[in-house]
């Protein structure tokens, strides 16, 4: 058995043999031979490209325009060396046409040269990107950047060059440099105004012009020429001298705009040499209004809020939950598309209305550190806190809602001649009272909301309000609550007739009257007024 498995063996062997030998017969080596690949580096020293801080690389073969002035330009270069530093003060050159948009001395003004703060390397590493920073923004013009890649002497320009003294290689062939053009479109800004200027004649004498403002612009490309309201009928004024455009306000020296009187000008004057709008009123500015604090708006023609004009927001309540979906999602200005600006406010919360949440004892018994404490029943006392009926706690799940108003234009009650009289309340005893109502908000567990008007809407009881205001001594009305004197410099009262309040809330009210508050230019400190209730 062992001498036939030898045979078998050394017969597979030579079997293998004459494959291999037959297979090498079959194959031919070719000649070796390897392929390089790289690329052509152009190592000519050249400008890559001019970008500004903010916005596109500038363009070669379209125009440039920017809505944003820039702080800083960024060049960056290219070749076999680093650009020298010596050479970029003399051979960049930044420049703007002067306001009338034309280069050289085809312009009516004569261009001006723009001195960057800081010409250098961004980084001390990369000595191919150079930064341009600026001291201050640029002003609205056509600009020009220049990159030189020859010397020209009379006009004081070096090349730019790199540290093996090649000059800049320009873009374009038979060129001397790159050229980089740009237009900084800016919204015009007001430098000054000036109300009822005064004005002196040829003889010295001086003249105030009681119905005139005159207002300074930063642009002349408001209009090209001297132009006044009416110039052009009946074709549109230009909205330079569109009186629409120019609103006077006399505020009534008080935050709401629902007081204010609107004046516009009955003639606009524009000056581009001087950029100067003259507003001439129908008479004396002091006299539109009344002597007061102005405001002057200008650039916009939408309608200003102002006794005449409410302009009163609408309150849109979503009635549907969405539920996560767009399907579900509530339509803003009634499903109708938007053409123009307009003002709403969504008012939502999220309200238990049946299957109330029980929140009593939120979380386990068996949580750690939690502890079941007793309640204490002495704290049902009619005189204490919740009152009548049964002395038991709010059933209310949802947080109370207590509007008040400072009686502002309505009357608190009448003199002993039958004369009605008007509260004196002033802004600092305003916000006495409100960081009172602040303080009470957080204990008692509802939510007080300043109202302005003789009514009260309410939103749970719409009968439910206080009334809060200045009154003498002498003479207050029944039902009033009388705070005692101090930082209020009189006498404040608290008007609870027209509010359905148990006992026990109407003596927390009360809490201050027997407090003595000491006079003092600072705020009052709300831990004085004990809280004689919780919720």
């Amino acid at each position: 058995m062992g001498i036939d498995a030898s045979r078998s063996a050394n017969n597979r062997s030579k079997q293998q043999e004459r494959r291999n030998g037959f297979r090498n017969i079959l194959c031919e080596n070719l000649e070796r031979r390897e392929v390089m690949a790289g690329d052509i580096l152009d190592l000519d020293f050249r400008l890559l490209s001019v970008a500004p801080n903010t916005g596109e690389t500038f363009s070669t073969t379209r125009s440039n325009t920017l809505s944003e002035s820039p702080r800083e330009l960024i060049f960056r270069f290219a070749g076999g060396d680093d650009v020298r530093q010596s050479t970029l003060r003399s051979g960049i050159r930044i420049s703007r046409s002067g306001g009338d948009g034309v280069f050289g001395s085809a312009g009516v003004s004569s261009d001006i040269i723009v001195t960057p703060e800081y010409l250098d390397f961004a980084d001390a590493a990369n000595r191919r990107v150079v930064v341009a920073r600026f001291s201050q923004p640029l002003p609205d013009d056509l600009y020009n950047v220049e990159i030189f890649g020859v010397d020209l002497p009379a006009q004081g320009i070096n090349a730019v060059r790199n540290v093996a003294n090649d000059p800049l290689k320009p873009r374009k062939n038979g060129t001397d440099r790159d050229s980089y053009v740009f237009n900084l479109e800016l919204g015009s800004k007001i430098t000054a105004i000036v109300p009822q200027p005064l004005n002196r004649d040829a003889n010295g004498t001086l003249s105030q012009d009681l119905d005139t403002i005159e207002v300074y612009f930063n642009d002349s490309e408001l209009y090209d020429r001297q132009i006044s309201t009416g110039d052009l009928a009946p074709l549109a004024d230009p909205t330079v001298v569109d009186p629409r455009f120019y609103n006077l306000i006399a505020t009534a020296d008080s935050v709401s705009p629902f007081d204010d009187r609107v004046f516009n000008p009955i003639r606009v004057t524009f000056n581009p040499a001087t950029r100067m709008a003259s507003l001439q009123f129908a008479g004396p500015i002091h006299s539109l209004g009344g002597s007061g604090t102005y405001r002057l708006r200008i650039g916009s023609d939408s309608p200003v809020s102002s006794v005449t004009n409410p302009g009163t927001v609408p309150f849109d309540v979503p009635g549907v939950d969405p539920q996560g979906f767009l399907s579900g999602a509530y339509n803003i200005n009634s499903g109708l598309p938007i053409t123009g600006s307009f003002s709403s406010i969504l008012e939502q919360e999220i309200r238990t209305v049946a299957n109330a949440l029980q929140l009593d004892f939120p979380g386990s018994s068996q949580e750690p550190g939690h502890r079941d404490i007793q309640e204490d029943r002495s704290l049902r006392s009619p005189d204490v806190i919740w009152g009548p009926p049964n002395f038991a706690p709010d059933a209310d799940p949802e947080i109370r809602t207590i509007r008040y108003n400072f009686m502002e234009n309505q009357a608190y009650g009448v003199d002993t001649s039958g004369r009605r009289l008007f509260t004196s309340i002033s802004t600092e005893q305003k916000q006495r009272i409100r960081e009172v109502f602040e303080f009470y908000s957080r204990y008692l567990g509802v939510d007080f909301q300043e109202y302005s008007g003789p009514t009260a809407p309410g939103i749970e009881r719409p009968s439910a309000a206080l009334e809060i205001s200045s009154a003498s001594r002498a003479k207050r009305p029944t039902q009033m609550i009388l705070l005692p004197p101090g930082i209020w410099s009189s006498s404040m009262v608290l008007n609870l007739g027209t509010m359905p309040l148990d006992s026990a809330f109407r003596k927390s009210l009360s809490a201050a009257k027997s407090s003595q508050i000491t006079p003092s230019p600072k705020p009052v400190r709300l831990a004085s007024l004990q809280p004689l209730c919780t919720k």
